[in-house]
Protein backbone atom coordinates (compact mmCIF):
# COMPACT_ATOMS: atom_id res chain seq x y z
CA UNK A 1 0.00 0.00 0.00
CA UNK A 2 1.43 3.42 -0.92
CA UNK A 3 1.90 6.22 1.59
CA UNK A 4 -1.04 8.13 0.13
CA UNK A 5 -3.31 5.07 0.26
CA UNK A 6 -2.27 4.40 3.86
CA UNK A 7 -3.06 8.01 4.73
CA UNK A 8 -6.48 7.71 3.10
CA UNK A 9 -7.28 4.56 5.12
CA UNK A 10 -6.20 6.21 8.38
CA UNK A 11 -8.31 9.28 7.64
CA UNK A 12 -11.37 7.10 7.11
CA UNK A 13 -10.74 4.90 10.16
CA UNK A 14 -10.14 7.86 12.49
CA UNK A 15 -13.35 9.77 11.71
CA UNK A 16 -14.63 10.67 15.19
CA UNK A 17 -11.87 8.58 16.78
CA UNK A 18 -8.12 7.86 16.68
CA UNK A 19 -6.18 5.36 14.57
CA UNK A 20 -2.60 4.10 14.48
CA UNK A 21 -1.26 2.19 11.51
CA UNK A 22 1.98 0.18 11.63
CA UNK A 23 3.24 -1.65 8.52
CA UNK A 24 6.35 -3.45 7.36
CA UNK A 25 7.13 -6.19 4.85
CA UNK A 26 9.98 -8.49 3.84
CA UNK A 27 11.41 -5.82 1.55
CA UNK A 28 11.82 -3.49 4.56
CA UNK A 29 9.16 -1.10 3.31
CA UNK A 30 7.55 0.31 6.43
CA UNK A 31 5.34 3.07 7.73
CA UNK A 32 3.79 4.34 10.94
CA UNK A 33 0.90 6.78 10.85
CA UNK A 34 -1.28 8.37 13.51
CA UNK A 35 -4.61 10.04 12.72
CA UNK A 36 -7.41 11.61 14.75
CA UNK A 37 -10.80 12.96 13.67
CA UNK A 38 -10.09 12.24 10.01
CA UNK A 39 -6.69 14.01 9.90
CA UNK A 40 -3.27 12.34 9.64
CA UNK A 41 -1.28 14.15 12.30
CA UNK A 42 2.05 12.41 11.87
CA UNK A 43 3.55 9.72 9.65
CA UNK A 44 7.04 8.33 9.21
CA UNK A 45 9.11 5.42 7.93
CA UNK A 46 10.64 3.07 10.49
CA UNK A 47 13.98 3.46 8.72
CA UNK A 48 13.89 7.27 9.07
CA UNK A 49 11.97 7.88 12.28
CA UNK A 50 13.29 11.42 12.57
CA UNK A 51 11.70 12.50 9.26
CA UNK A 52 8.04 12.94 10.15
CA UNK A 53 5.31 14.57 8.09
CA UNK A 54 1.62 15.37 8.60
CA UNK A 55 -0.62 18.08 10.01
CA UNK A 56 1.35 17.98 13.29
CA UNK A 57 4.59 15.99 12.80
CA UNK A 58 5.49 16.31 16.49
CA UNK A 59 2.14 14.89 17.71
CA UNK A 60 3.68 11.63 19.02
CA UNK A 61 7.05 13.00 20.13
CA UNK A 62 6.48 12.44 23.89
CA UNK A 63 5.37 8.84 23.30
CA UNK A 64 8.20 8.17 20.85
CA UNK A 65 10.62 9.29 23.53
CA UNK A 66 8.83 7.18 26.13
CA UNK A 67 9.06 3.94 24.11
CA UNK A 68 12.53 4.79 22.81
CA UNK A 69 11.65 4.67 19.11
CA UNK A 70 14.50 6.57 17.48
CA UNK A 71 17.29 6.38 14.91
CA UNK A 72 20.17 3.98 15.49
CA UNK A 73 18.11 0.94 16.51
CA UNK A 74 18.10 -2.45 14.82
CA UNK A 75 15.11 -3.37 12.65
CA UNK A 76 13.65 -5.80 15.25
CA UNK A 77 13.98 -3.11 17.92
CA UNK A 78 12.14 -0.59 15.77
CA UNK A 79 9.33 -3.08 15.08
CA UNK A 80 8.96 -3.92 18.77
CA UNK A 81 8.91 -0.29 19.83
CA UNK A 82 6.38 0.66 17.15
CA UNK A 83 4.04 -1.94 18.67
CA UNK A 84 4.80 -0.54 22.12
CA UNK A 85 3.68 2.81 20.72
CA UNK A 86 0.33 1.18 19.94
CA UNK A 87 0.11 -0.06 23.53
CA UNK A 88 0.64 3.43 24.91
CA UNK A 89 -1.98 4.93 22.63
CA UNK A 90 -4.64 2.25 23.07
CA UNK A 91 -4.04 1.08 26.62
CA UNK A 92 -4.19 -2.54 25.38
CA UNK A 93 -1.32 -4.97 26.00
CA UNK A 94 -0.07 -6.69 22.83
CA UNK A 95 0.91 -9.99 24.43
CA UNK A 96 2.15 -12.98 22.38
CA UNK A 97 -1.22 -14.66 23.02
CA UNK A 98 -3.07 -11.60 21.73
CA UNK A 99 -0.95 -11.49 18.58
CA UNK A 100 -1.48 -15.23 17.90
CA UNK A 101 -5.24 -15.05 18.44
CA UNK A 102 -7.38 -15.17 15.25
CA UNK A 103 -8.35 -11.73 13.97
CA UNK A 104 -10.84 -10.44 11.49
CA UNK A 105 -9.23 -9.81 8.12
CA UNK A 106 -10.81 -7.58 5.51
CA UNK A 107 -9.61 -8.32 1.98
CA UNK A 108 -9.61 -5.36 -0.44
CA UNK A 109 -10.74 -7.02 -3.65
CA UNK A 110 -10.89 -3.76 -5.59
CA UNK A 111 -8.32 -0.94 -5.49
CA UNK A 112 -8.83 1.90 -3.07
CA UNK A 113 -10.40 4.93 -4.78
CA UNK A 114 -7.86 7.46 -5.99
CA UNK A 115 -7.37 10.33 -3.60
CA UNK A 116 -8.64 13.46 -5.35
CA UNK A 117 -6.33 15.71 -3.36
CA UNK A 118 -2.79 14.34 -2.88
CA UNK A 119 -1.64 14.00 0.73
CA UNK A 120 1.12 16.60 0.18
CA UNK A 121 -1.49 19.22 -0.79
CA UNK A 122 -3.37 18.66 2.46
CA UNK A 123 -0.37 18.57 4.84
CA UNK A 124 0.20 21.50 4.86
CA UNK A 125 -3.16 22.43 3.35
CA UNK A 126 -3.04 24.36 0.07
CA UNK A 127 -5.14 27.56 0.48
CA UNK A 128 -6.97 27.12 -2.85
CA UNK A 129 -8.71 24.00 -1.49
CA UNK A 130 -10.78 26.24 0.78
CA UNK A 131 -11.90 28.64 -1.95
CA UNK A 132 -15.69 28.46 -2.10
CA UNK A 133 -15.93 27.05 -5.63
CA UNK A 134 -13.17 24.50 -5.12
CA UNK A 135 -14.69 23.37 -1.84
CA UNK A 136 -18.07 22.98 -3.55
CA UNK A 137 -16.56 20.78 -6.28
CA UNK A 138 -14.65 18.58 -3.84
CA UNK A 139 -17.74 18.14 -1.66
CA UNK A 140 -19.61 16.55 -4.60
CA UNK A 141 -17.24 15.17 -7.30
CA UNK A 142 -20.15 13.96 -9.42
CA UNK A 143 -21.31 14.61 -13.01
CA UNK A 144 -23.37 17.53 -11.69
CA UNK A 145 -20.05 19.36 -11.12
CA UNK A 146 -18.69 18.91 -14.66
CA UNK A 147 -19.56 22.47 -15.70
CA UNK A 148 -17.97 23.90 -12.55
CA UNK A 149 -14.77 21.89 -13.19
CA UNK A 150 -14.55 23.15 -16.78
CA UNK A 151 -15.01 26.74 -15.59
CA UNK A 152 -12.27 26.37 -12.98
CA UNK A 153 -9.95 25.01 -15.69
CA UNK A 154 -10.80 28.03 -17.85
CA UNK A 155 -10.18 30.53 -15.05
CA UNK A 156 -6.84 28.94 -14.16
CA UNK A 157 -5.63 28.80 -17.77
CA UNK A 158 -6.69 32.38 -18.46
CA UNK A 159 -4.57 33.53 -15.50
CA UNK A 160 -1.58 31.37 -16.46
CA UNK A 161 -1.39 32.56 -20.06
CA UNK A 162 -2.71 36.12 -19.59
CA UNK A 163 -5.35 35.50 -22.26
CA UNK A 164 -6.68 38.64 -23.94
CA UNK A 165 -9.39 40.10 -21.70
CA UNK A 166 -12.10 40.37 -24.35
CA UNK A 167 -11.64 36.74 -25.44
CA UNK A 168 -11.50 35.53 -21.83
CA UNK A 169 -14.74 37.36 -21.01
CA UNK A 170 -16.44 35.79 -24.03
CA UNK A 171 -15.52 32.29 -22.88
CA UNK A 172 -16.53 32.83 -19.26
CA UNK A 173 -19.81 34.48 -20.21
CA UNK A 174 -20.76 31.53 -22.40
CA UNK A 175 -19.74 29.05 -19.70
CA UNK A 176 -21.84 30.94 -17.15
CA UNK A 177 -24.93 31.79 -19.20
CA UNK A 178 -24.94 29.62 -22.32
CA UNK A 179 -25.63 30.73 -25.88
CA UNK A 180 -27.43 34.00 -26.59
CA UNK A 181 -28.09 32.87 -30.15
CA UNK A 182 -27.99 29.59 -32.01
CA UNK A 183 -24.48 28.65 -33.13
CA UNK A 184 -22.71 31.13 -30.83
CA UNK A 185 -20.77 28.36 -29.08
CA UNK A 186 -19.38 26.90 -32.31
CA UNK A 187 -18.50 30.33 -33.70
CA UNK A 188 -16.52 31.15 -30.57
CA UNK A 189 -14.78 27.79 -30.66
CA UNK A 190 -13.83 28.42 -34.27
CA UNK A 191 -12.32 31.81 -33.39
CA UNK A 192 -10.33 30.29 -30.52
CA UNK A 193 -8.81 27.64 -32.80
CA UNK A 194 -8.10 30.25 -35.48
CA UNK A 195 -6.44 32.60 -32.99
CA UNK A 196 -4.37 29.71 -31.66
CA UNK A 197 -3.11 29.00 -35.18
CA UNK A 198 -2.14 32.63 -35.62
CA UNK A 199 -0.21 32.63 -32.35
CA UNK A 200 1.67 29.49 -33.36
CA UNK A 201 2.69 31.10 -36.66
CA UNK A 202 3.97 34.12 -34.73
CA UNK A 203 5.84 31.86 -32.31
CA UNK A 204 7.66 30.20 -35.20
CA UNK A 205 9.10 33.61 -36.19
CA UNK A 206 9.85 34.94 -32.70
CA UNK A 207 12.93 34.75 -30.47
CA UNK A 208 13.07 32.09 -27.78
CA UNK A 209 11.44 33.97 -24.89
CA UNK A 210 8.67 35.45 -27.02
CA UNK A 211 8.10 32.08 -28.65
CA UNK A 212 7.59 30.52 -25.20
CA UNK A 213 4.99 33.15 -24.30
CA UNK A 214 3.15 32.78 -27.60
CA UNK A 215 3.21 28.99 -27.43
CA UNK A 216 1.70 29.08 -23.95
CA UNK A 217 -1.03 31.45 -25.16
CA UNK A 218 -1.66 29.23 -28.20
CA UNK A 219 -2.13 26.12 -26.06
CA UNK A 220 -4.28 28.03 -23.57
CA UNK A 221 -6.73 28.98 -26.31
CA UNK A 222 -7.00 25.33 -27.32
CA UNK A 223 -7.77 24.40 -23.71
CA UNK A 224 -10.49 27.08 -23.64
CA UNK A 225 -11.92 25.56 -26.81
CA UNK A 226 -12.21 22.22 -24.97
CA UNK A 227 -14.04 23.84 -22.03
CA UNK A 228 -16.80 24.81 -24.48
CA UNK A 229 -17.59 21.25 -25.52
CA UNK A 230 -21.41 20.96 -25.28
CA UNK A 231 -21.03 17.57 -23.53
CA UNK A 232 -20.17 18.85 -20.07
CA UNK A 233 -18.38 15.76 -18.78
CA UNK A 234 -16.18 15.74 -21.89
CA UNK A 235 -15.54 19.48 -21.50
CA UNK A 236 -14.25 18.86 -17.98
CA UNK A 237 -12.17 15.79 -18.83
CA UNK A 238 -10.54 16.94 -22.05
CA UNK A 239 -9.80 20.50 -20.90
CA UNK A 240 -8.28 19.33 -17.61
CA UNK A 241 -6.12 16.76 -19.38
CA UNK A 242 -4.84 19.26 -21.94
CA UNK A 243 -4.26 21.98 -19.34
CA UNK A 244 -1.89 19.76 -17.35
CA UNK A 245 0.46 19.83 -20.34
CA UNK A 246 0.93 23.60 -20.15
CA UNK A 247 4.26 25.10 -19.13
CA UNK A 248 3.05 26.53 -15.81
CA UNK A 249 4.88 29.36 -14.08
CA UNK A 250 3.97 28.40 -10.52
CA UNK A 251 3.22 25.37 -8.32
CA UNK A 252 -0.21 26.69 -7.32
CA UNK A 253 -1.50 26.48 -10.88
CA UNK A 254 -0.08 22.99 -11.31
CA UNK A 255 -1.75 21.80 -8.10
CA UNK A 256 -5.09 23.33 -9.06
CA UNK A 257 -5.11 21.66 -12.45
CA UNK A 258 -3.95 18.30 -11.09
CA UNK A 259 -6.83 18.23 -8.57
CA UNK A 260 -9.31 19.32 -11.25
CA UNK A 261 -7.96 16.56 -13.48
CA UNK A 262 -8.50 14.00 -10.71
CA UNK A 263 -12.07 15.20 -10.20
CA UNK A 264 -12.79 15.10 -13.94
CA UNK A 265 -11.52 11.51 -14.13
CA UNK A 266 -13.73 10.53 -11.19
CA UNK A 267 -16.70 12.14 -12.95
CA UNK A 268 -15.91 10.27 -16.18
CA UNK A 269 -15.80 6.93 -14.32
CA UNK A 270 -19.33 7.53 -13.09
CA UNK A 271 -20.54 8.34 -16.61
CA UNK A 272 -18.71 5.58 -18.54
Amino acid sequence: MSGEESGLVLESLSAGARALGVHWNVELDSSVGYAADGVVHTAFDLVEVERRVGADPSALDPLLQEVGLRAGLTVPERKARSLALGERLSGALLTPEWLRRPRYVLALRTPLPDDLVPFAYRHPRAPFLDESEFARILADPSPSMAAAVARQVAVTVIAIAAVEQARAEEVLRLLDHGERSRGERERLRGRLVQDAGTLMEQANRADRLEAQRLTLADKALLVLDRTLDPILTEAARSSARMAQGLDMPGRDSYMRLLVLGNVSERISQEVD
